[in-house]
């Protein structure tokens, strides 16, 4: 099955005159399309806009099945249980309304025929513009950016191409058993272009082409399809400019536009209302957002003025105005749209105050107010203030009960500021602090640096005034480092230098005492085999000690630390020659006691710590020198005492 041709016939008029014409769907008349054929049981389809009546052959049209589609169709698909079928065939242009068109459709016998399978070749297609369809023996090829190859049996094959705005072309093409072959295709523009200039107001005009909008004023090189159009200019407050033009085949066609050329076509108006916080419309086109006020151009015409404002009655007027007046309109202002409002609290007499405005005290009986949200504050001495987001509704009356709370209001102050406020465990702030709390008992607890905390329960309600608290002083860190000097007592005297740190209050303490005394003179006696010789020496005390605590605070200033550690107790001797007459004089001791601090400031401190000395280990040297020397043997009392100057860090 093929489509031999197809084609306009002028002079047939079956499709546009009685009784032989047919309506579509949309009361038009209908295209006929005569397809000459002898066979039947076709099916046609032609898209989305359907087929109107088909009269398959009769007594009246014996060849010719008469097909009527509605205007606008331009491809056609045909089927048949035994050819076939040809699937969207173009028909080259849209079918026009009341004309007559003739298809030849050839159909053949089917017959077996054995065919050599090469006599096929390769058509190479490349058309400008690439947009264009290509049809090849009535059937549509795919093309990518307007190229394609097509496996065509050898013979002669039929091709069309088409695009939008430019002119069809056709032709035949013999493919043999020669090398592949190539078709080159350029469609010839249908169609010319636009430019629209413009000076002064009339740029941003509208134009119109055949009553289609196009665009606005300028315009560079609008493409427009060759032939005649109606071109229409429009400007808001002039005339339409209208003229009949003719385009053709890629022709510039140019067109400026001026004021001059166009009639002026509106009035001058002031617009005012006595209010404003209102909007005016015309024609439902804002002229003014706010201030009541406008002035400026009406189109002659009828004109629409609304005033609008949020939840109040549109006031509107119309009024019809001509080329050149002067018009003054003074505007009616919206009437608002109320509701009612009722308020009562328990205990009643709380200030109420509605979006900013005092309106009294409680209880509000049937309140007009307008429509919409509103911000509702209620303010009652003793009572926690309360707020409510309502919407009033037209006609309807919104009520509000509502209890207040008895509410805790004042301000806690303390010496310094800056403290730390927590109110049952949980941090609230800083001081000064604003109490916003129900009545009840709350427990307040203030903390800072340097400063003793205080805790305290206390009854909030609402005839709690402003509290002022002076926080004391608190010189006593459980977490800091010192460096400390100072003199020892006992066992012996002397000098001490020291470090510790208190972690969390537990406290580790490192010491080194150096001795201020000396024993009295020791004579030493030692015979060798060149002769008797004689030393003498006297000895100084020195000492070490690692002590061990946990400090407990005793008010702001005072600290008092039990410690255990270890001391390890030397004697250094001196003597007038360089040879050491007695090694290892020590004693080692555990050490119980405890360290009693007292701080001057946050930095300086002065500190007391008595030790008792419980000796577990005495070198042979040192009991050799304590049985000759009471000095020496005084050294090592149990009972020691020390007293410092702290630096604390």
């Amino acid at each position: 099955m093929a489509i031999a041709s197809f084609e306009m016939d002028e002079t047939d008029q079956t499709a546009n005159v009685s009784p032989t014409m047919k309506m579509d769907i949309n009361g038009e008349k209908s295209a006929l399309i005569k397809i000459v054929t002898t066979q039947k049981n076709f099916g046609f389809d032609v898209g989305s806009l359907g087929v109107t009546a088909t009269e398959w052959q009769n007594s009246e049209h014996p060849g010719e099945i008469w097909l009527y589609v509605p205007n606008g169709v331009m491809k056609i698909s045909i089927q048949h249980p035994q050819f076939g079928s040809i699937k969207d065939y173009d028909l080259g242009s849209r079918l026009q309304k009341g004309r007559t068109y003739v298809m030849v459709l050839t159909s053949d016998q089917v017959n077996t025929l054995v065919v050599d399978y090469d006599n096929f070749q390769i058509l190479d297609v490349n058309i400008t513009p690439h947009d264009a369809e290509l049809y090849i023996n009535g059937i549509k090829q795919n093309l990518d950016k307007g190229r394609t190859s097509v496996r065509l049996p050898f013979g002669i094959h039929t091709w069309r191409v088409t695009a939008a705005n430019y002119h069809m072309q056709e032709g035949k093409i013999t493919i043999n058993d020669k090398e592949r072959q190539e078709l080159q295709i350029q469609l010839k523009p249908a169609f010319g272009y636009l430019t629209l200039e413009a000076a002064g107001e009339m740029v941003g005009a509208e134009v119109w082409l055949d009553d289609i909008r196009i665009g606005t004023v300028p315009m560079q090189s609008h493409p427009v399809a060759s032939g005649k159009h109606t071109l229409r200019v429009k400007q808001k407050y002039y005339s339409l400019w209208q003229k009949t033009i003719t385009v053709t085949d890629e022709a510039p066609l140019r067109f400026s536009f001026t004021p001059t050329q166009f009639s002026p076509d509106y009035a001058s108006a002031e617009l005012s209302v006595d209010d404003r916080n209102v909007q005016i419309y015309d024609n439902d086109e804002l002229l003014s957002a706010s201030g009541g006020r406008w002035s400026g151009r009406l189109e002659t015409g009828t004109h629409r003025l609304e005033v609008r404002k949020p939840n109040h009655t549109p006031s509107v007027r119309t009024v019809t105005v001509s080329n050149g007046q002067k018009l003054t309109y003074t505007l009616d202002t919206p009437r608002p749209i109320l509701g009612k409002l009722n308020i009562t609290t328990s205990p009643n007499g709380a200030e109420v105050i509605i979006d900013g405005k005092n309106f009294g005290t409680t209880p509000v009986v049937d309140r007009e107010l307008i429509i919409g949200a509103h911000r509702i504050e209620l303010r009652h001495p003793g009572c926690r203030p309360e707020t409510r987001e309502i919407v009033l509704q037209e006609g309807k009356t919104h009520i509000e009960n509502i209890r207040l709370i008895d509410y805790c209001s004042a301000v806690l102050n303390t010496t310094p500021t800056g403290a730390t406020v927590t109110i049952d465990g949980r941090y609230a702030g800083e001081t000064p602090y604003q109490f916003n709390l129900e009545a009840g008992q709350y427990k307040i607890e203030l903390s800072k640096s340097q400063y003793r905390k205080y805790a305290k329960t206390l009854k909030l309600d609402g005839n709690t005034q402003d509290i002022n608290i002076k926080l004391r002083h608190d010189y006593v860190s459980g977490n800091k480092m010192y460096i400390q000097a100072g003199y020892n007592f006992f066992p012996f005297s002397g000098i001490s230098f020291g470090a510790g740190i208190y972690i969390n209050n537990i406290n580790v303490e490192a010491n080194y005492i150096q001795g201020i005394v000396k024993s009295e003179m020791v004579y030493w006696y030692d015979t060798r085999d060149d002769g008797f010789y004689k030393f003498a020496a006297t000895y100084c005390p020195v000492g070490f000690n690692l002590k061990f605590g946990y400090g407990v605070h005793m008010g702001g200033r005072v600290c008092f630390t039990p410690q255990v550690g270890g001391q390890m107790f030397l004697m250094l001797e001196n003597n007038q020659t360089n040879i050491i007459i007695a090694e290892g004089i020590s004693k080692t001791s555990i050490t119980f006691g405890a360290r009693l601090s007292v701080n001057i400031t946050s930095k300086l401190g002065i500190s007391l710590t008595p030790d008792y000395l419980l000796h577990v280990h005495t070198s042979k040297g040192y009991r050799l020198l304590s049985d000759i020397s009471p000095r020496i043997k005084n050294f090592a009392r149990p009972f020691g005492c020390n007293v410092s100057v702290n630096l604390f860090f």
